[in-house]
């Protein structure tokens, strides 16, 4: 099991949570994309927005074969993909957050973070 399902079977309380009803839609996508781009994710000299747009087209893509799923859910499944797949998955908004200031996992159970309350995230800096 990845650290994102993990993290998201987690509850509040430290308790599992009920199972995501999306791990094997999410599962056989981010290995899609994995086969369908292979060694293109890898490439330093590559522009990191035209990767990102590329790996989104392919997993909006695949994810427009799915029945079931409503316009939020591919949306937000499009972009947890894309982070697991490009980035360090579940962590991602939290690294985008100018108001974190560290972030420590302490195992799959265990994540933590410490805000700086200098920073206002809500506010634009000037």
């Amino acid at each position: 099991m990845e650290l994102h399902e993990r993290l998201r079977k987690q509850g509040p309380t430290g308790a599992y949570a009920e199972e995501d009803p999306f791990a094997g839609v999410k599962n056989r996508v981010h290995q899609y994309v994995i086969a369908e781009l292979g060694p293109q994710l890898y490439q330093h000299d590559m522009d990191p927005a035209a990767l990102r747009s590329r790996v989104v087209a392919v997993i909006r893509s695949e994810l427009a074969e799915e029945q079931g799923l409503s316009r939020d859910d591919r949306e937000r499944l499009t972009e947890e993909i894309s982070d697991d797949t490009l980035g360090h998955g579940p962590l991602e908004k939290l690294l985008a957050d100018p108001t974190v200031s560290e972030i420590m996992v302490n195992g799959h159970r265990e994540v933590w973070i410490e805000r700086d309350p200098k920073v206002d995230g809500y506010l634009s800096q000037k």
